[in-house]
């Protein structure tokens, strides 16, 4: 019997057989010019939806409890005979009228971050008191008569810090009242047109908005404004891109 030639065992790697591939040519960042960028930075702006109609609610609160009492007895077969089928139908029709209604109400207030030059000037135009301070309160040891002249000076000081507090209150609201309006980029109806604001030229004036404050929610309507304002200058959001596929997949690489 011939003995079984042993072949010799080549061994070989995986990269032997792959061609080589030219190595990637490193690219070079565009220039980056840090002055210019900083000279593009833009304000913040941030919107509030004001809606001068909302006297339908009470109408449209009241239609959801009919049309939930109406859709309970149309599922459990306990339909009057006067109803044709169409009650749950009318609730909801007139229910999208009052939406319709209140949503030609709507106004869009745009504010912008203010410069920190303005911020200051409008600040320094309107100053707001300090606080009154508290007379100090004598130890327990105290002879009675500083006793007695703290209780006479505290009592004149709880009178002055009413006055003081009710100056501070209406001298701060004056000052935001002039920092809103110098925010007001612009204002858009439910249709989008511009209505008025510093991008027209037709700025918001502080009486407009203190007359906006005089109304049943006007102090509401207003502190939303102020809030957008220091939310605009004090806050840097960033919009969140929408989750897609293709946004997963370009993430994965």
């Amino acid at each position: 019997m011939n003995p079984v030639k042993e072949h010799p065992v080549i061994e070989q790697s995986i990269t032997d057989t792959t061609p080589d591939q030219p190595a990637a040519e490193p690219t070079l960042a565009p220039a980056f010019d840090l002055d210019t960028w900083i000279s593009g930075m833009s304000a913040t702006e941030r919107s509030v939806e004001i809606y001068g109609n909302t006297s339908v609610f009470g109408e449209y609160e009241h239609l959801v409890r009919e049309l939930d009492v109406a859709r309970r007895e149309e599922a459990a077969g306990e339909r009057s005979v006067e109803d044709d089928g169409g009650r749950v139908a009318r609730i909801e029709a007139r229910i999208a009228e009052l939406a319709e209604i209140q949503q030609q109400s709507k106004t869009t207030w745009y504010v912008t971050a203010l410069d920190g030059e303005v911020f200051k000037a409008i600040n320094e135009e309107h100053p707001v008191p300090d606080a009154l301070p508290e007379p100090e309160k004598p130890s327990k040891n105290a002879h009675p008569s500083v006793k007695a002249r703290y209780e006479a000076e505290h009592a004149e000081w709880v009178v002055a810090n009413g006055a003081r507090e009710a100056e501070r209150t209406a001298a701060q609201n004056e000052r935001n009242l002039h920092q809103i309006a110098a925010s007001v980029v612009r204002v858009e109806d439910w249709q989008g047109n511009v209505l008025a604001g510093t991008a027209v030229g037709q700025p918001i004036t502080v009486a407009q908005l203190k007359a906006m404050e005089r109304k049943p929610h006007g102090p509401l309507q207003v502190g939303r404004l102020l809030t957008a304002v220091a939310e605009a200058k004090f806050g840097e959001p960033v919009i969140d891109a929408p989750f897609s596929s293709a946004t997963s997949r370009s993430a994965r690489g």
